[in-house]
């Protein structure tokens, strides 16, 4: 006789939300290549360690804007009782090219000049935050083709998702895949069409005025008009020809921005004893995890 059972659905559903990342798992490893030489590693996190994500979101803020969005919604559905499940995804050995087909699509003329750079450059602080460069842009094709399979396995699952740069990006920081060039983050979840996508946060720290131009300011040809009288007038508001304004070039500080990240990393040492701690505390090692 089959055993009678009630289930409150969506405390069902989100409980298989790790059912739907090994999905996304098999069409990781399942993903065509076009190299067939890229080494995916993943990982998924769930629970309270993604509570130290978080205060690495925010720290790395100041080094990319898309930490504090990515952790504003982590946050708003974690807080709100659905916290997504995390799939990591990771690529090894992107910094190198054994292929010798001398596309020179990653700025080398061959790929022997890619990997004697990589012998001999010391990272900065921004590509150990962000991203281990340059890369062999064939095999970073190929991480991309792994991540598209992983998203769509989980679209067939009809579960919201969206592949990230940031949750990836403040994982490794914190030590998951650290031994990748490049992680990605796919939040699994919650249960609600366009999480990722529609940012309802947004409009609660943001006016109107506020969101217009900082996206004037960023994709500022899109308000962009005729730009034959040799100045870069954008349309910023409905009489913009009144109060007139333009869009110019102006250096970087690159040395300032490298110090900012240096900063970011030493402060993200400390989360990341403070994470460590805790799965030591809970008897879990991230040697031990196999990551596949």
């Amino acid at each position: 006789m089959t055993e009678m059972r009630i289930l409150d659905g969506e405390r069902f559903a989100h409980e298989k939300l790790l059912d739907v990342a090994a999905s996304c798992i098999h069409a990781i490893h399942k993903a065509p290549q076009v190299t067939g030489r890229v080494k995916v590693k993943t990982m998924v996190l769930t629970g309270k360690i993604l509570e130290y994500m978080f205060e690495a979101q925010a720290i790395l803020g100041r080094v990319a804007v898309f930490n504090i969005l990515s952790g504003a919604s982590w946050q708003r559905a974690y807080y709100a009782g659905e916290p997504p499940v995390l799939l990591l995804i990771g690529a090894e050995n992107i910094t190198r090219s054994e292929l010798n087909w001398d596309c020179g699509a990653c700025g080398f003329k061959t790929c022997s000049e890619l990997n004697r750079y990589h012998k001999e450059i010391k990272r900065g602080p921004v590509a150990e935050i962000m991203m281990h460069g340059p890369v062999c842009q064939w095999k970073l094709f190929d991480f991309g083709i792994v991540c598209d399979w992983a998203c769509a396995a989980c679209w067939q699952e009809n579960v919201t998702n969206r592949i990230e740069a940031a949750s990836g990006m403040c994982a490794k920081a914190l030590g998951f895949l650290e031994h990748c060039d490049v992680v990605y983050g796919l939040p699994i979840g919650p249960m609600k069409d366009m999480f990722w996508y529609s940012r309802e946060f947004i409009g609660e720290m943001m006016d109107h005025e506020m969101w217009l131009e900082h996206a004037q300011v960023n994709y500022g040809i899109q308000w962009a008009v005729f730009p034959g009288h040799g100045r870069p007038t954008i349309k910023h508001g409905q009489k913009w020809w009144e109060s007139q304004r333009e869009r110019m070039l102006k250096d970087f500080d690159h040395k300032g921005f490298e110090a900012i990240a240096a900063d970011c990393l030493a402060e993200i040492a400390g989360v990341r004893a403070r994470a460590m701690k805790f799965l030591e505390e809970h008897n879990i090692r991230l040697e031990s995890l196999g990551a596949e």
